[in-house]
């Protein structure tokens, strides 16, 4: 039995009820928080693929098999497998061995490139613009530059969260998280991409920590456990392994980003309609 005095929020919970219809339909809002949650979290990794296996597009040997388009305009590594980033500076147009390319200069790549489609089956934005060679790194700088996003918006949004409600935390980060990603969805430079994963950095937890606390400070002690790891575990986990499919499935970045972004407006909603929580009011 409860305390008399029912000093502590907790002590009302017993009373009232701590895995009761309100706790529930809480627990029915933050099943698709989890799962939105993911798309935000791990969207960005299927943007920026980018197969190993490329090499520079020579246009006179357009047409001719892969293996011979290779075998005649691009040199081979120490190792023997075929250079990334250089070509021949005049393809080798006969039907003798690779050797004779050896007496040919080798220079950088000036006609693009062209992707193994076996290892990446869809245009990603690494590929459609060519971060390779001396732009290789600007996929891991854009992750970067997400995870800065990630740590400005835990300040902002973990103060909100504490100062204005969980509600409002909530909205405002996924409000970040949908503008982000349609914008990533539009960028032509790395720039503009940069920018746009900053800004769904921002939401990178508060798109979801907001109503993962509103739920488990409004369920009783015993059941923390479970509600806060179905969530998590299920919701989280099954959004996780949807986002290589739908990368496969849509066969463009852009599409991709779209489609990623837009279902987050459901959290938008969320925070218009769901219950702000009792113990965050009475502090």
């Amino acid at each position: 039995m409860p305390p008399r005095d029912c000093e502590r929020y907790d002590d009302f919970l017993l009373l009232i009820g701590d895995f009761g219809p309100f706790q529930k339909r809480l627990l029915f809002w933050m099943m698709p928080a989890a799962f939105l949650f993911a798309f935000t979290y791990f969207g960005q990794i299927f943007m920026i693929l980018l197969p190993k296996n490329h090499w520079c597009k020579v246009s006179e040997l357009q047409g001719l098999p892969e293996n011979e388009q290779k075998n005649r305009g691009i040199p081979k590594k120490s190792d023997g497998s075929y250079e990334n980033c250089f070509m021949y500076n005049i393809p080798y147009n006969s039907n003798k061995t690779n050797d004779a390319n050896e007496t040919r200069s080798k220079v950088p790549c000036n006609n693009g490139w062209i992707y193994d489609r076996k290892e990446v089956p869809y245009e990603s934005i690494a590929t459609e613009y060519d971060w390779v060679c001396d732009k290789e790194d600007f996929g891991t700088y854009s992750v970067v530059v997400y995870f800065v996003g990630c740590i400005v918006g835990c300040l902002c949004f973990g103060y909100i969260t504490d100062h204005s409600g969980r509600l409002v935390a909530l909205f405002l980060a996924n409000a970040c998280s949908m503008i982000g990603g349609c914008v990533s969805a539009v960028c032509k430079d790395f720039p503009c991409f940069a920018a746009s994963r900053f800004v769904t950095g921002l939401a990178m937890n508060y798109c979801f920590v907001p109503i993962y606390i509103l739920t488990l400070e409004n369920v009783g002690m015993k059941y923390r456990t479970l509600v806060g790891n179905l969530a998590l575990t299920f919701s989280f986990t099954l959004g996780a392994c949807l986002l290589p499919w739908l990368a496969y499935a849509f066969s463009n970045w852009r599409h991709y980003a779209m489609v990623v972004a837009v279902p987050v407006v459901l959290m938008i909603l969320t925070s218009l309609l769901a219950p702000e929580s009792p113990r965050w009011t009475g502090e």
